[in-house]
């Protein structure tokens, strides 16, 4: 009502209004119902009655919209799906599809899932009767291209060495089975931490656990339950293992903290686990967590982090949501993993400290092989030029395809000088404290082959 006094009510559920208390005067009247058309008109109140003003709405021309929800692990089962600017709500179901009524209009139609490892997505769509819409959810990635998904049935991930960390902030150093790549560096060694941290970078014991990205230590760190943990002791069944699973190059180091608890709660255990894949990829399993308190994550953080601490994929930070049999997979979306090894062409033999490049520019990535010849490189992904030196031998080039998330094997050998002498034998005889000189013809007949 728009007069001497303006005043906004909402009818009853019979369709009644009243306003109280008005002024004396002429008044206009609005009305306006989402799906119908809107009316007006005028209304005079005198005092000491009690004026009426009665509508009649017409429903407005209106379509069915059904439509798709997806993100990229398939049908976003339980998204909320919104029409802006409407009170239009709907939620899809397990096939990700929902169907809502509304007036003829141009709509933007918005869905969110409660996926730690999408974001919301939105489509806009003209409704001139029966249509549809598809809208997707695009996966949450950090600077460097981490995603995230929670597969479900995922079996629980077990370590099989018992290693001597027990206690309450401690950590032990490990060499690692393979090398390990992570946000374009590769790692020999890891501190595990009772706390549930694998730190890359350096020893801590992250007692206290933060948001993420942070500066602060530990870096260069999975997470997969950051909080101040407790192991037992050897022989209580509680424990961190650790074990490698699959074959190369698609193995994965495996760290259980196994029947652990908070120290507030020592009583109360829980387990998880972190597979560390030599493809780049991160697996965190659960077992005996939930609820709303600390086995569900209510004061842990869980993520992945950056060797300076600038970008992270924080999963989450002091918020329950860690269920029992729960698995979060980390991968890259950007960058795939170049590995293999430098052989020497004349001998078959791995050629120690050759310079492998994968890449150019501002983009290219270096490694240094091992005494075996072998490299791992964390490379952006798509076709990228190899460079291979080392010293004594002829460099060597090739482009591959580096894939996201995989491993793309890349073994060359390098040719260098081969020298044979012309002679099987030179036999020299001579008394105690003499000398005599013979002359050896050697012969380089030119590089080595492949």
């Amino acid at each position: 009502a728009a007069g001497p006094i303006g005043r906004t009510t909402t009818t009853a559920a019979d369709g009644t209004y009243t306003f109280r208390s008005l002024s004396v005067g002429e008044y206009t009247l609005t009305v306006s119902k989402f799906g119908y058309g809107g009316q007006t008109s005028t209304a005079t109140v005198t005092e000491n009655a009690t004026t009426t003003g009665d509508f009649t709405l017409t429903q407005a021309p209106s379509g069915r919209l059904t439509g798709t929800v997806t993100s990229p692990a398939g049908p976003a089962a339980g998204a909320t799906v919104t029409v802006a600017d409407t009170p239009v709500t709907a939620t899809a179901d397990d096939q990700g599809r929902f169907e809502v009524t509304l007036p003829y209009g141009t709509y933007e139609v918005r869905a969110t899932h409660p996926s730690r490892c999408v974001t919301g997505g939105s489509a806009r769509t003209t409704v001139a009767g029966d249509t549809s819409v598809a809208v997707t959810l695009p996966e949450r990635t950090d600077g460097y291209g981490y995603a995230c998904a929670t597969p479900g049935g995922r079996p629980y991930a077990a370590g099989d060495r018992q290693l001597a960390l027990t206690g309450d902030n401690t950590t032990e150093r490990v060499d690692l089975p393979f090398p390990v790549p992570l946000y374009g560096k590769t790692y020999g060694q890891a501190w595990i931490g009772t706390n549930g941290t694998v730190s890359f970078g350096g020893n801590n014991t992250g007692d206290i656990n933060g948001d993420l990205p942070s500066a602060a230590t530990p870096n260069a760190a999975l997470y997969p339950f950051w909080d101040d943990l407790v192991v037992g002791a050897a022989g209580s069944g509680s424990g961190v293992f650790t074990g490698v699973t699959g074959t190369a190059p698609h193995r994965a180091y495996v760290i259980e903290w196994r029947e652990v608890s908070h120290w507030s709660a020592q009583a109360d255990k829980f387990s998880f686990s972190a597979a560390i894949g030599e493809d780049g990829s991160v697996v965190y399993t659960y077992k005996g967590t939930g609820g709303t308190s600390i086995k569900g994550g209510s004061s842990a953080t869980v993520g992945v982090e950056n060797a300076s601490g600038t970008d992270a994929f924080a999963y989450s930070f002091n918020q329950a949501g860690i269920t029992d049999g729960l698995a979060i997979a980390f991968r890259t979306t950007r960058s795939g993993v170049v590995a293999g090894k430098v052989l020497d062409a004349n001998d078959g033999k791995g050629v120690a400290g050759a310079t492998v490049t994968v890449g150019t520019g501002d983009t290219a990535v270096s490694a240094t092989t091992a005494a075996d010849g072998g490299y791992v490189v964390q490379s952006p992904s798509g076709a990228r030029a190899v460079s291979l030196t080392a010293p004594a031998y002829e460099s060597a080039a090739a482009t591959v395809d580096v894939k996201a998330a995989d491993v793309t094997t890349v073994t060359q050998s390098l040719r260098t000088g081969r020298v044979t002498a012309s002679g099987a034998a030179v036999e020299v005889v001579l008394p105690a404290d003499q000398k005599r000189t013979r002359t050896l013809d050697l012969t380089n007949p030119g590089l080595g082959t492949d």
